[in-house]
């Protein structure tokens, strides 16, 4: 069964190649990578955790603790959460707000792509609305919010009206001391609105679908007809990322013929993943298009639309 699927990919790899090779494919710009140094980062976080915070009414605790991605040694070590979507920078330091004790972690990454994803993965699906930055929650304690560059948590220790005010002034200092626009991930407007789930997006920097190499890829969730699916999209010119996707749904052997409706510019493949998942994927003009949660009888409409849009 190996050798099977070996020829199998081999042999796509070929007409994949060659279809790339000779057709002009629109694509959207690769994440925006900042080229500013590490040091440089570094700086800009401790400035942005000053002394005071607009008000002497908000007075920094101790010195800033920044830790750097390169250095194996920090105490505390950058958490796995932050090294995953490649953080370069974590600050942390605690304030007094007229006697609550507030505190804020910020990680600095290369590109928003990074932040967002980064921050997606601490948020709830669904959860939003606390009017910072281009996406914001609140969870317990915690406030969360994610501007360009930057991820930004701001705990208060007490939860009640008066602790929540001073978590409010501290998040809303640092947001405004943030030099980076609210910009969005530019893949993410390529997901249609209707039915969309607010606050539903996610940036996987690596192993999407826990498959290796499948990086780079952005989706959305959808409530249609009482079932959620998930949109997913990601650049990918040489065809590389669906031989991998491909090659995965070959050794599930779960493997079904792609709907007639469902046209995909190039190649695609449908199956059922360890989850038990529909997966309908394929590329389309230099990008890697799918569907989780793929139901004939209930999100055909939707899905056919959103592929069809984006040939």
């Amino acid at each position: 069964m190996k050798t099977v699927i070996g020829l199998k990919t081999v042999s796509l790899a070929v007409a994949v190649i060659g279809l790339s090779c000779g057709t002009k494919q629109a694509v959207a710009p690769p994440p925006r990578q900042s080229t500013m140094s590490a040091d440089s980062m570094a700086l800009e976080c401790a400035d942005l955790l000053s002394q005071y915070l607009g008000t002497r009414m908000v007075t920094r605790r101790g010195e800033v603790a920044v830790a750097m991605s390169h250095d194996t040694t920090a105490t505390p070590p950058i958490a796995a959460a932050y090294r995953a979507y490649n953080a370069v920078v974590v600050a942390a330091a605690e304030y007094n707000v007229d006697g609550h004790l507030t505190s804020v972690e910020l990680a600095r990454f290369r590109s928003v792509e990074d932040a967002y994803g980064c921050y997606a993965g601490f948020r709830p699906t669904g959860a939003g609305g606390a009017g910072f930055g281009i996406e914001s929650f609140t969870m317990g304690k915690d406030l969360c919010f994610t501007r360009g560059g930057y991820l930004v948590r701001v705990s208060v220790a007490d939860l009640d009206s008066a602790g929540v005010a001073a978590r409010t002034l501290v998040a809303r200092a640092i947001h405004d001391r943030i030099k980076d626009p609210p910009s969005v991930a530019r893949y993410f407007l390529l997901f249609p609105h209707e039915s969309r789930i607010t606050f539903s997006n996610q940036y996987h920097v690596d192993r999407f679908l826990n498959i290796a190499g499948l990086s780079e890829i952005y989706t959305a969730a959808y409530l249609v007809n009482g079932d959620t699916v998930r949109l997913f999209v990601g650049t990918d010119q040489s065809g590389e990322k669906f031989l991998k996707l491909r090659e995965y749904a070959d050794s599930l052997e779960t493997s079904t013929p792609v709907p007639q409706w469902l046209t995909f510019a190039e190649h695609a493949v449908v199956f059922r993943d360890v989850d038990r998942r529909r997966i309908v994927a394929g590329l389309v003009h230099g990008k890697l298009v799918g569907i989780i949660g793929y139901d004939s009888t209930k999100n055909d409409l939707l899905c056919s639309r959103w592929v069809g849009s984006l040939r």
